[in-house]
């Protein structure tokens, strides 16, 4: 696994927040990118990047997340949707290849290397869908890239 170090410009999206538990979570984020793509559809409004989960504080039994879309403004957010923001600044990242059953690796892989250089994480993390089971049948091939900002 490879991570590296970067600086990220902040990044709004547009998205459906919302406490999950972890049993929920797939069902939740599938569920979340069909509403906001239809959101931003009749908004007249295209996606400037991949489908994000913007995860905030430590879950121990439930996600606080966000799941969306990266947009290139704020927008009008309604009953459902929300604005959040990528955080801009320091960031650690890695590409995870494969299922996301496997995602629990890559994210060892980051903590584990974050704590042998005394780096601290914010408290967001964040997972960018790169290819995923709407574009890539086999899941061998997934690519999601995790992002750790720094505190």
């Amino acid at each position: 696994m490879r991570i590296e170090r970067v600086v990220r410009r902040t990044q709004p999206i547009f998205g459906v927040h919302q406490l999950v538990g972890i049993d929920d979570l797939s069902d939740f984020l599938a569920r979340a990118y069909v509403a906001v793509c239809g959101e931003l559809s009749r908004l007249r409004v295209r996606a400037c990047g991949p489908a994000v989960a913007l995860y905030t504080g430590e879950g121990d039994d439930k996600f606080d997340v966000v799941a969306g879309f990266p947009v290139t403004a704020p927008l009008l957010p309604g009953d459902r949707f929300v604005n959040a923001e990528l955080p801009g600044g320091q960031s650690v990242e890695a590409i995870h290849r494969g299922a996301y059953d496997d995602l629990a690796d890559t994210y060892d892989g980051l903590i584990a290397w974050l704590a042998e250089r005394d780096l601290e994480p914010a408290d967001q993390v964040w997972e960018e869908f790169l290819a995923g089971p709407d574009t890539e049948g086999d899941p061998a091939r997934w690519c999601t890239r995790i992002v750790y900002p720094l505190a």
